[in-house]
């Protein structure tokens, strides 16, 4: 009900727009469920999210905020079992994660980080790359938004030997 109202005064192209920007953030949502559920929680990461079990993280995409979701947003559910992922904001959230880049930066962000090995490495390269340029920052408890960035990030896997996909591919696709 709430949504019809919103995209009442909007036109056919301002509203396919619109559900383009949500469908983008849920596709990466899944995404990283879908990396999480694959290769699973790297044994470090599982262990130190212990303390932090039950905490809520959320990632904003900032050029892909819209209608349906007002702040771009997806909550992640930290949790040694199994993560939980829900579109929109929460009050709750420890830890923001702000990726504030162009909308056609996101995907080859996202790929970079999940081609980093996930340690100390792997960390200060996403300082050096995203964190000091401005391009992601981090908000809230830091050591949260640690263990989600962790739990993205699976390093070099024989899978990207065998396929040729690229980030540059997919946005052609589009």
């Amino acid at each position: 009900m709430e949504s019809s109202r919103k995209l009442k005064n909007l036109s056919r192209t301002e509203i396919s727009e619109e559900i383009k920007k949500q469908s983008l953030i849920s596709n990466f949502g899944k995404l990283y469920l879908y990396l999480v559920e694959t290769f699973g929680y790297p044994r470090k990461t599982q262990k130190n999210i212990g303390k932090r079990e039950g905490q809520e993280v959320q990632l904003n995409f900032m050029a892909l905020k819209n209608k349906f979701n007002p702040s771009g947003a997806i909550l992640v559910m930290l949790s040694k079992t199994k993560l939980n992922l829900q579109l929109g904001s929460s009050e709750n959230a420890k830890a923001l994660i702000k990726f504030q880049m162009d909308e056609d930066e996101i995907l080859p962000t996202i790929c970079e980080i999940i081609k980093m090995k996930a340690n100390c490495w792997g960390l200060l390269k996403i300082i050096l790359k995203f964190i000091i340029p401005g391009k992601i920052r981090f908000k809230g408890s830091l050591f949260a938004a640690m263990r989600a960035t962790l739990l993205m990030m699976v390093g070099k896997h024989p899978m990207y030997k065998k396929s040729n996909i690229n980030p540059q591919f997919i946005q052609n696709i589009n």
